[in-house]
């Protein structure tokens, strides 16, 4: 039960911000849904293993999946 009541010390900021905003999903869902084909393709993208190359990467599909997310063609 301690261990219960520290943890919600811990993060009470976090929970409150929960409980009095309506439009905050109770689980992250949507977000791994999001990124799992970014996951899965990772390990296949060319530049995987250049770290500048993996930076572009992640930001390119970041915004992405941002575009998909808002209703915008990414390709327009």
């Amino acid at each position: 039960m301690g261990e219960a009541l520290a943890y919600i010390a811990k993060y009470r900021d976090g929970l409150g911000r929960f409980l009095a905003d309506g439009r905050i999903e109770i689980d992250n869902n949507t977000v791994e849904h999001t990124i799992r084909p970014i996951a899965l393709n990772r390990k296949n993208a060319l530049f995987a293993g250049h770290d500048a190359g993996a930076e572009n990467w992640a930001v390119i599909a970041s915004l992405i999946e941002t575009c998909k997310m808002n209703g915008v063609d990414p390709h327009a």
